[in-house]
């Protein structure tokens, strides 16, 4: 019923789910559909709490860990955010895209050794993904590590040369250097 409903009216959706969640709370999938609603109408807190009690059912739902860490991400729970992306790559650590939400993770919480090991281990298996290159840059320079930084992002710059994000990070730590210089010169 939810789902015919779902069509036309969330809110009643979300009610009758409800309802029937009532007999029996402890069903995962009519969590997940919940929470699927609850993000659907822009309450992005009632679904990831939903996410996080199906999860609890169901552990393993790597899917499920990576919709709640996004989740999480938009809501500013970044810690919330990094323990879900963490389980997410280490379930399937071939996994480029959770290797790279984890480290962006890692730098948006201040773990920026974390975030510098883990993408220097996933640029080195993918080498020509600017993502990683561009993320790397930015744990660099999070961690002041500038020389690191303009090395990274000429990198970046090698593998996708029409990405204006590797030459504005380059610009940003040339413009650190230059400060540093002009520090150590006075």
């Amino acid at each position: 019923i939810a789902l015919c409903q779902a069509d036309k009216d969330l809110d009643a959706s979300i009610a009758t789910l409800d309802t029937a969640m009532g007999i029996n709370n402890t069903d995962p999938v009519a969590l997940r559909l919940r929470a699927e609603y609850h993000k659907k109408a822009g309450h992005a807190d009632l679904a990831a709490r939903d996410i996080e009690s199906a999860l609890q059912l169901w552990q393993n739902e790597i899917v499920w860990h990576k919709t709640v860490a996004e989740l999480w991400a938009k809501l500013g729970n970044d810690v919330k955010a990094v323990q879900h992306w963490k389980i997410a790559y280490e379930n399937k650590s071939d996994d480029i895209e959770s290797g790279l939400h984890l480290a962006q993770g890692f730098v948006a919480i201040g773990e920026n050794e974390k975030a510098i090991n883990l993408l220097l281990e996933l640029t080195k298996n993918n080498p020509n993904q600017p993502e990683l290159w561009e993320t790397l840059t930015d744990a660099y320079l999070a961690d002041g590590k500038t020389s690191d930084a303009l090395e990274t992002s000429n990198k970046a710059s090698e593998v996708n040369p029409f990405s204006v994000k590797p030459y504005l990070l380059r610009a940003q730590a040339r413009r650190r250097c230059y400060r540093w210089q002009k520090q150590t010169n006075k």
